[in-house]
């Protein structure tokens, strides 16, 4: 028995965030749509999706995702959206906001010389 067509909504705030989410020339869109069968269109300031649930789901999950570290000023890489990508496909995307949310402190010292040098400590939090 095939799963139900479904289609879901997601508005954006701006143009900019489907610039962001989708990458330059549409490069994280295309990554998106090689690992899922469902037609993602973004239409002024709001990304439709249609197609099995299943899918469905994941994508909204993995967009909804994408779009708060986008939100929180976060620059997204090639890399990010595979993760991203990898994790959705069991229903974890949420688990790169965790990743995102740490943060790293760096500490400088003075040598003995006078001059600064880094001593990089790292705190996630």
């Amino acid at each position: 028995m095939s799963e139900q067509l479904v289609s879901v909504k997601i508005t954006l705030q701006s143009a900019s965030e489907g610039l962001s989410l989708f990458g330059p020339q549409d490069v994280f869109l295309k990554l998106i749509e090689k690992r899922f069968q469902a037609g993602i269109v973004l239409r002024e300031s709001e990304i439709s999706i249609r197609g099995q649930q299943g899918d469905v789901e994941r994508l909204e999950q993995l967009f909804e995702v994408l779009l708060e570290l986008v939100r929180n000023g976060y620059i997204l890489t090639e890399r990010d959206v595979l993760y991203a990508i990898d994790l959705a496909q069991d229903f974890r995307a949420d688990q790169l906001l965790d990743l995102y949310k740490g943060e790293i402190a760096v500490t400088f010292r003075a040598s003995r010389s006078g001059s600064r040098r880094s001593d990089r400590s790292i705190t996630l939090r």
